[in-house]
């Protein structure tokens, strides 16, 4: 038969916590004898199925039974508590280890703690548990100059991170340029523009990465201060002499397009095919669309009208911002024309939109007719459209919406819009019935199939 510590082992194979918990619970009632070896395992078992409290009754246990835990113990107890999301409980037992000394400390109980370090935002604890590890004959790698560099990140600590990044160098460990952009994200976070800047001149020489850190710096100076701050960065970028590439304008933009400053955004446009830079679909649709949530058509056409200076044509983001552009201004007929033109926008939801612009029943059946030619039925969204057409037109338009449905039915069964009619003239909101699913959209659809 298979001994305690073996049984335990092949439980923390499987991550089995709960059995190997029913095993040693047997085992205590039968007197059986547990030693340090089916200790370390259990603990081990309890730490890989995540399962803190009973790794920690394991080791109490152990202890009061005079078992002096070794090193492996000790990581599997702290990894126990690092993956049940405990870090603070973590560092106390790493601590508790430090001070007493039961067992000699391991490189995988130092990244254990250093992790926890991470999670907490703790910098003077890393740099404190970094002095320990120095002290001792294990190396400081670069998975642990790594968890530092989170704690900073975390703790809004730059100072510390560009001192830590400058001591990678020295000891000769890399300092990748993910790890940078992270770096130069979280100072976007902090508002410390001069930390990002001071990252970035580590990478001097290595074009492509410069760029792509100036563009991570670009996007971070815009996080901390808004489109102003993105400029900083972007004239700071020409002025170390990398030429910014479409990302960064494309970052400007949309920062200048969220202020509301489209006119800016398209001068930084104009800017980029002036540089000879090559701009894509992102740099006019971002425009586009923010001219069309102001129902700026003339920024709109303009930019379509610089797409194809450029080659580029608009595509279904394009005109799905035209198509909203025209609906702010409340041009319904030219977003009807458009709508039937662009095969992005023949579909109910475009059309429906439609419905709910119109201010007149006129309006309103021009819009049922392009949907009856594409087949489409009203929905519940229409019904609510076409009732607040009814209040919009009176009840001379009304009349003559109900007419026109009427007139594209052969079963004389009535119109929609004359029970949403009599419904008003009983004082009951048009709404409020449809809401109530007192009046069947089925009708509708039975007319339009006509």
């Amino acid at each position: 038969p298979l001994s305690l510590s073996q049984l335990f082992q092949l439980c923390s194979k499987t991550r089995a916590g709960d059995t190997a918990y029913e095993i040693w619970r047997t085992a205590i009632k039968a007197g059986s004898e547990i030693d340090l070896i089916a200790y370390s395992a259990l603990v081990n078992c309890f730490a890989k199925s995540a399962q803190a409290d009973r790794a920690e009754l394991a080791y109490k246990e152990m202890m009061d039974k005079g078992l002096r835990p070794n090193e492996r113990t000790y990581s599997s107890l702290m990894d126990a508590f690092s993956k049940a999301g405990k870090p603070r409980r973590t560092l106390e037992i790493f601590r508790s280890l430090q001070k007493n000394g039961f067992a000699k400390l391991d490189y995988v109980s130092y990244c254990i703690a250093f992790h926890s370090h991470a999670l907490l935002g703790d910098v003077s604890g890393a740099l404190e548990t970094k002095d320990a590890l120095m002290s001792s004959d294990i190396p400081v790698t670069q998975v642990i100059y790594k968890c530092i560099l989170d704690a900073c990140c975390k703790a809004c600590d730059m100072d510390t991170a560009v001192a830590i990044v400058k001591e990678m160098g020295t000891r000769r460990i890399e300092f990748e340029e993910a790890d940078a952009i992270s770096l130069i994200g979280a100072c976007g976070t902090c508002r410390c523009d001069d930390g990002a800047l001071e990252i970035v001149q580590l990478f001097k020489g290595d074009e492509q990465a410069l760029r792509n850190l100036y563009n991570s710096l670009v996007a971070s100076y815009a996080l901390s201060g808004g489109p102003a701050s993105a400029l900083r960065a972007f004239n700071a970028m020409e002025k170390a002499g990398i030429s910014p590439d479409i990302e960064a304008y494309n970052i400007l933009v949309r920062q200048l397009c969220g202020k509301g400053k489209i006119e800016q955004a398209q001068r930084v446009v104009d800017a980029a095919i002036g540089s000879g830079v090559v701009v894509n679909m992102e740099s006019f649709n971002t425009i586009v669309d923010a001219a069309s949530r102001k129902g700026r058509m003339q920024l709109i056409v303009t930019s379509v009208k610089k797409m194809d200076d450029v080659g580029l044509k608009p595509n279904d983001r394009t005109w799905r911002a035209v198509f909203n552009g025209l609906l702010e201004i409340g041009n319904t007929e030219k977003a009807l024309d458009l709508a039937t033109k662009q095969t992005c926008l023949n579909n109910k939801t475009s059309f429906n939109l439609l419905l709910s612009k119109c201010t007149s029943a006129g309006d309103a059946i021009d819009v049922i007719k392009k949907m009856k030619s594409f087949d489409m039925r009203l929905d519940a969204d229409a019904l609510f459209a076409l009732s607040n057409v009814i209040s919009r037109a009176g009840s001379d338009g009304a009349e003559l919406l109900g007419k026109f449905l009427s007139e594209q039915s052969s079963d004389g069964d009535g119109t929609v819009v004359g029970s949403l009619l009599a419904a008003q003239r009983e004082g009951i909101p048009a709404g409020s019935r449809i809401a109530q699913r007192e009046v069947d959209s089925s009708l509708y659809n039975r007319l339009l199939s006509k």
